[in-house]
């Protein structure tokens, strides 16, 4: 009997022993904790750096923890608050405050979040697609991972993905830690194996970048792009990807145009030949412009409008002596399609048919029928340039008007900045009556950072000989839609 009893009571007191850790295995939750750092703040929510690629789904548990004291950043640790996760990206994701106070809540704070070990989603999937199913492995780290780890610091950035042709889109990435850059540019190139074009990135908050890949820059079939900072004591570093490893993007063409495809806009100059007797040897010359982008093989656009040109002038010593000079005035309507052979190549041709609003010449031969008001008027151009649009490019060709004269010129363009065009302008011209030829030099400025706005300034000099000189300039402007 006794024998009895002590088995009895052995067996109690065992179950009683192995309850409580039952009971607590039961309630522990079940799962990995990944830690991420708070990449911005907003008025309810923070936005960490670690999303679906790192297994977070919608309704993990999150633990929202202050950033620590210098030098150790474990110790010190606070607990601000719980919460559950929200919205989920691929790299990124929300987490309410809740009754978080958000004045406690700053940059590079850290959050724990508890993912579900046996439910993690394949990486690189979005929460909520048939992707993010649950999958009973443990996550993985791959090349696509867009988390970089630097010497205390952390980067976020979401991969570029579903492009279309032309149509403009936003790169951003945030950095956070001592080591963040300072600077951030986007290298991006539509050809393999061609040439990168620069981004710069602008600051957003604490420790995001941002900038935006216009029109020109979003090419079927595909775009390659790296990501590039420079630190505060000049170090380049690597903040997405590389120039030897670039992340491609397919770039889908769906047969329409996007961002802007029409432009209108107009022209002014002004030309003076001879400043120390102004008026008597130089034109002005106007336009008003349309401009249909249509990206249809080689025609990439269609130009059309009208232009005007007045002009005064004659023989040199005629001008610098005072005698009777010639006088020209006309107005035509013009068409240019604008050809488009790769990225490199682009042609101009100008067609123009007008006519005379007055018509002075007092050397005309009299055996010629000189024009009169109203007779007819033929012009012709032809310009040709070679170099990506946003890179170094080379313009040059010529132009001729009826009874005005013919044009020579070329010029050197390259981006001074991203969206500022700046260059230099030669030409040979016997504008405005086919009389003395001279040469003018111009420096060229202008501004294309917006897609829907472009202007071009010019200024310069006009030189018929070393004591037959003035100076004149030009404005441009259009707006596209």
């Amino acid at each position: 009997m006794r024998g009895g009893h002590r088995v009895l009571y052995t067996t109690v007191w065992l179950l009683a022993s192995a309850l409580p850790a039952t009971l607590m295995a039961q309630q522990a939750p079940k799962g990995i904790e990944r830690e991420g750092l708070i990449v911005q703040v907003l008025d309810e929510r923070v936005i960490v750096d670690i999303g679906s690629a790192q297994g977070v789904l919608p309704g993990d548990p999150a633990r929202i923890l202050s950033a620590g004291t210098e030098g150790d950043s474990r110790k010190g640790r606070a607990v601000l608050g719980t919460s559950r996760v929200d919205q989920v990206g691929e790299a990124m994701c929300q987490v309410p405050l809740g009754d978080i106070d958000p004045a406690r809540v700053r940059v590079g704070d850290v959050v724990r979040i508890t993912v579900r070990g046996d439910e993690v989603p394949a990486v690189g999937a979005v929460a909520g697609t048939a992707a993010a199913r649950p999958q009973r492995t443990a996550p993985r780290e791959s090349p696509e991972r867009v988390v970089a780890a630097l010497p205390r610091s952390r980067i976020a950035h979401e991969p570029l993905q579903d492009l279309v042709h032309g149509r403009s889109v936003m790169v951003t990435i945030v950095a956070v830690g001592p080591n963040a850059p300072a600077e951030a540019t986007v290298f991006v190139r539509s050809r393999r194996g061609g040439d990168f074009v620069a981004f710069p990135m602008a600051r957003t908050g604490d420790a995001g970048w941002t900038t935006t890949l216009d029109s020109l820059a979003v090419r079927a079939p595909r775009i390659e792009y790296f990501i590039e900072g420079v630190s505060e004591d000049g170090r380049q570093i690597p903040l997405f990807r590389s120039q030897g490893r670039p992340w491609a993007v397919t770039v889908r063409d769906d047969g329409v145009t996007r961002g802007p495809s029409v432009r209108i806009g107009g022209t002014f100059e002004w030309q003076e030949f001879h400043l120390s007797n102004p008026n008597r040897d130089a034109f002005w010359r106007a336009s008003a412009d349309f401009a249909y982008r249509l990206n249809r093989g080689a025609v990439a656009e269609l130009r059309g409008g009208v232009g005007m040109l007045e002009g005064i002038g004659g023989p040199r010593n005629a001008v610098e002596d005072g005698w009777a000079l010639d006088h020209r005035a006309l107005a035509w309507l013009y068409f240019e399609p604008v050809l488009r052979f790769g990225d490199w190549v682009r042609m101009y041709p100008r067609i123009m048919l007008g006519g005379f609003i007055t018509f002075v010449d007092q050397d005309f031969e009299s055996w010629a029928e000189q024009p009169e008001k109203g007779s007819a008027m033929f012009g012709t151009s032809l310009h040709m340039e070679i170099g990506r649009e946003q890179g170094v490019v080379i313009r040059f060709g010529g132009t001729i008007l009826q009874s005005v004269g013919a044009e020579m010129d070329a010029q050197l363009t390259f981006q001074a900045a991203r969206g500022v065009p700046i260059g230099l302008s030669v030409s040979a011209t016997n504008f405005p009556v086919a009389e003395e030829w001279g040469a003018r030099v111009q420096l060229l400025a202008g501004y294309r950072a917006l897609d829907w706005l472009a202007i071009d300034l010019r200024l310069g000099a006009n030189i018929r000989t070393t004591r037959h000189a003035g100076v004149g300039g030009g404005l441009g402007l259009s707006f596209a839609w």
